[in-house]
């Protein structure tokens, strides 16, 4: 099997690029994301406004780093250094690079300079960029390009892309406490919607299991409430953070990339709302929240090694698209499960013996209908009964909506920096509260249930969730996917409202008494 060369973007808000001290950070003490054209702030829409032009983080610190590890034969960064002073390491000693005016991957970012290593050796690397700025001489990083090599067959010597999106059945989504995985929509989303969970935890988890691949890369939709976050490739860890610039979404933006697997290989990818370096939430503002988002996987290899992923292999649940890169015109299948049905020859019947079977048949199901009908409404009246009881004996041991809670599932622990009942304002959809063992989920499911009080939004301590019917410390499948569904034990909790800029980009009201950058002054 040969090799051909693959570019990779990965944009300066992809989850891949390391910022240090801190990402999304006061310009004077880390780094500090914009868009190029979003030149007014979103306030009071929560997150539910897409950027426009490029992300890009800059910095004013006299000591700054980017770092990023990566598989391949070469890189490029994007920046405009604005005449500050940087270096360039690559596998901790430094080299000397030549800043081009810029090439047409970097200006089109809206970087003013173009940094390249390239001719490397097919390997793993670690390279590093330290800038030191200036409030005369700010540094900004508008992300870069990977160059990688993927297995291909020798006839065709391209690469195929095969994506699967967080609809597609093969995941496995674990919720990680009672408030599970949920679906949101962005029209730039692949596929038009997301997925997401925010009860921070080793437990909160989407797996996929695969082979075939020589490269794998993981998509996000960044927003406010999210930041830190691993990946597991079989026995490899991932820790990083993912956080956009202030209520802003960034689509389809990479989490996660690793090439130079082995195609004979079976991967199992976990990828965690939870970061072994950072176990409790960071509390970036008492209105943000811990999240994690899920978009897309891009499988990356030969058509061969893919062929048990092709339509004639895939189940009619499955939601992909296979690309072939490099082509003259790129094709998209269409979405597993939509075929041609062809109609036989029509055959002589006895059109009489079939209309009165047909008419038998209708009778029957009525009268059956009817009968379950029947039944139905009993065990409502008393479903409801029921819940009115439930709620009635279990609010009188929760804790203040404002305190910090720690849930218990099964033998594991999970500490939320806030109450871990309440779902982020900015993804424009209520939360669910679901009870009983998790069911298929399907893309168009829809959130259907009575508003809960304040109260109902706060969980104890090994205590029950209010209104819910089931303990903290209840045993939860860690093998069964999440679905939405209706159930009268549903819940629909109001969303807080965001009514101030985020953290990341705190005006001249905040500490430090730094203004809102430039793009964002009104």
């Amino acid at each position: 099997m040969s090799q051909a060369p693959y570019s990779l973007p990965l944009s300066a808000g992809s989850g891949t690029w390391i910022y240090k001290p801190q990402r999304n950070a006061l310009v004077a003490r880390g780094w500090n994301a914009s868009y190029t054209q979003s030149t007014v702030w979103p306030t009071g829409q929560g997150g539910t406004v897409n950027g426009q032009g490029s992300l890009y983080f800059r910095t004013q610190m006299a000591n700054a780093t980017i770092n990023t590890a990566f598989t391949g034969t070469g890189i490029t960064l994007c920046i405009s250094d604005n005449n500050a002073p940087f270096t360039v390491s690559l596998e901790s000693k430094q080299v000397t690079v030549g800043s081009t005016a810029n090439d047409a991957a970097c200006q089109t970012l809206g970087a003013a300079k173009t940094i390249s290593i390239g001719n490397l050796d097919f390997g793993s690397y670690n390279i590093a960029l330290s800038v030191t700025a200036s409030n005369d001489n700010e540094f900004r990083f508008f992300g870069g390009v990977v160059q990688t090599m993927i297995a291909v067959d020798a006839a065709s010597q391209q690469a195929t892309e095969y994506v699967v999106d967080d609809q597609d059945a093969g995941w496995e989504l674990e919720r990680g406490g009672e408030y599970g995985w949920a679906i949101a929509q962005n029209s730039q989303a692949f596929r038009g919607s997301f997925s997401f969970v925010c009860p921070y935890g080793d437990l909160a988890t989407a797996i996929y299991r695969f082979k075939g691949a020589s490269a794998v890369v993981l998509y996000g939709q960044p927003y406010t409430d999210t930041r830190d976050y691993s990946i597991l490739l079989n026995d490899k860890l991932f820790n990083s953070a993912a956080t956009s610039s202030g209520w802003l979404l960034s689509p389809q933006t990479p989490l996660y990339f690793q090439a130079g697997l082995d195609p004979s290989t079976e991967y199992t990818l976990t990828y965690r709302d939870y970061s072994d370096d950072n176990p409790d939430c960071p509390d970036a503002a008492p209105d943000l929240y811990c999240c994690a988002t899920l978009d897309s996987l891009k499988l990356l290899g030969s058509a061969s090694g893919l062929a048990h992923f092709l339509p004639s292999n895939i189940s009619s649940s499955s939601q992909t698209s296979v690309i072939v890169s490099g082509s003259a015109s790129p094709t998209v299948s269409q979405p597993f499960g939509e075929s041609t049905v062809t109609e036989s020859q029509a055959t002589s019947t006895n059109v009489g013996a079939i209309a009165g079977g047909v008419v038998g048949s209708f009778v029957a199901v009525l009268i059956i209908a009817f009968g379950v009908f029947l039944l139905w409404r009993r065990r409502q009246k008393q479903t409801a009964s029921w819940n009115n009881a439930s709620v009635s004996a279990s609010r009188t041991n929760y804790p203040p909506p404002a305190s910090n809670a720690s849930a218990t599932v099964g033998s594991s622990s999970i500490s939320a920096s806030r109450d871990p009942t309440i779902r982020p304002f900015a993804l424009g959809q209520p939360a669910t509260l679901m009870s009983g063992p998790p069911v298929r989920r399907e893309k168009s499911g829809a959130f259907v249930a009575p508003e809960s009080s304040v109260r109902d939004r706060t969980i104890s301590a090994g205590g029950s969730v209010s209104g819910v019917g089931a303990t903290a410390g209840s045993t939860t499948s860690r093998s069964t996917r999440w679905s939405l569904r209706s159930s009268p034990l549903t819940k629909q909790v109001p969303p807080p409202v965001h009514n101030r800029p985020p953290i990341s980009d705190i005006g001249s009201t905040w500490a430090g008494g730094e203004s809102l950058p430039p793009a964002y002054r009104q």
